[in-house]
C-alpha cells in the first residue's frame, strides 16, 4: 500500500502457502467493490488511531504546504478547490474529485480558545486547518499542536471510534470542515484518490510502528 520499492524483508520460517495480491488487482476489487474498500480503510484508521492513543499524540500525515492564496482571503468555491488540491490526496485524481468535496466543505471560524470537539465526541469530519494554532490534549499526555495545512481529526472520523483527544484553537482558527461522508462519496467515485488516502494511513502507521506496540 505504501508503494514503498525497498518494501519489506519476509523469509518463509516452514513451507507456506500463500495467495499474493498486486496491488493493482487490489485497486480493481476496491473499485467493483466499494464495501470492501471501506472495511479496509476503517481498519487501517482505526490501527493508526490506536497507535496515536499509546503515543498521546495525532501523527500529522502530511507536512505543512504553503498555501496556495493569501491565508487572510475568502475561502470560496475556487479557493477551496485550491486548497484541496494542495494540502490532501488528490494525485492523479480528475479535477471533479476536490471540485466535488470542495461543494460539501464549509469555511470554519473559531476564536481563541474556542473548543472544536472533546473526548468521548462523535467524529464525523475532520477540519482542514488554514490559519492558526490547534492545541491537542489527551488524559495523562503533554499537548500537541496542529499548524495549517494539516487536517485535524480526520483519520478518527474515518475510523468511525469517538474523539480521543479534545481540539482547541491555541489562536484564532481558520479552516474547512470536512464532513466524513461526503469524502467517502468522492472517493467511491474516484479509487485514485482512496487508494492514496490508503498509502498515506499505511505509511502513517509504518512511521510509527516502532514505536508503539499495536494491541
Amino acid at each position: 500500500l505504501i508503494g514503498d520499492p525497498l518494501g519489506q524483508h519476509a523469509v518463509a520460517l516452514q513451507d507456506s502457502f500463500t495467495l499474493q495480491l498486486d496491488r493493482e488487482d487490489m485497486e480493481e476489487v476496491f473499485e467493483d467493490n466499494f464495501p470492501i474498500f471501506l472495511g479496509v480503510l476503517r481498519v487501517l484508521a482505526s490501527t493508526l488511531v490506536a497507535s496515536e492513543h499509546e503515543l498521546g499524540r495525532a501523527i500529522v500525515l502530511r507536512p505543512e504546504s504553503d498555501l496556495p492564496f493569501d491565508a487572510d482571503a475568502e475561502l470560496g468555491l475556487v479557493e477551496r478547490i485550491l486548497l484541496l488540491r494542495s494540502s490532501m490526496n488528490f494525485a492523479g485524481a480528475e479535477i471533479e474529485a476536490p471540485a466535488d468535496l470542495a461543494q460539501e466543505s464549509e469555511p470554519l471560524e473559531v476564536p481563541a480558545d474556542g473548543v472544536l470537539w472533546r473526548v468521548g465526541d462523535a467524529a464525523h469530519h475532520g477540519v482542514l486547518l488554514v490559519s492558526g494554532k490547534v492545541r491537542g490534549k489527551a488524559a495523562d499526555h503533554d499537548p500537541f499542536w496542529f499548524e495549517p495545512g494539516a487536517v485535524v481529526g480526520g483519520v478518527d472520523a474515518l475510523s468511525t471510534e469517538s474523539r480521543w483527544y479534545s481540539a482547541t484553537a491555541e489562536t484564532p482558527v481558520r479552516g474547512l470542515l470536512l464532513p466524513t461522508q461526503n469524502l467517502l462519496d468522492v472517493i467511491e467515485d474516484n479509487m485514485t484518490v482512496g487508494m492514496n488516502l490508503l498509502r498515506v494511513i499505511a505509511r502513517g502507521i509504518h512511521d510509527i510502528s516502532e514505536r508503539v506496540e499495536f494491541r
